[in-house]
């Protein structure tokens, strides 16, 4: 079993396991962060240094909204960029259980629990 949720990590994955000719694997998704409650998600903190260059933000700010923008440990981007179409190429080649990309990553260990149950 194989769990992986970014752009580069999950499809390196999905060669390690394929390369497992005789022995059943899977692939879990990681899944996505969770976004914050209060300041900016990931996809809006991308900008952060533009803005901090500008003027348009302070260094505090920038430091206190990049440190909050993922809300839960583990997973993928939050706006479904490469990573999630690497989740999806997983489902697709049968690696990763139906229906298995782009839960949040803090519901991990439960789908990490189906997904033993059904290997096994």
């Amino acid at each position: 079993m194989g769990v992986a949720s970014c752009d580069k990590g999950l499809p390196a994955m999905m060669m390690a396991l394929a390369g497992l000719r005789s022995q059943p694997a899977v692939v879990v998704p990681g899944g996505t962060t969770l976004k914050p409650n209060v300041g900016e998600d990931t996809g809006q903190i991308q900008s952060i240094g533009a803005r901090f260059a500008q003027g348009e933000v302070t260094l505090e700010y920038a430091q206190d909204v990049g440190c909050r923008s993922c809300a839960s440990p583990g997973g993928g981007c939050q706006f479904l960029g490469t990573a999630g179409t690497s989740q999806v190429v997983a489902e697709a080649l049968g690696l990763a259980i139906t229906h298995s990309p782009f839960h949040q990553a803090e519901l991990l260990p439960g789908m990490t629990s189906h997904v033993v149950l059904h290997v096994l």
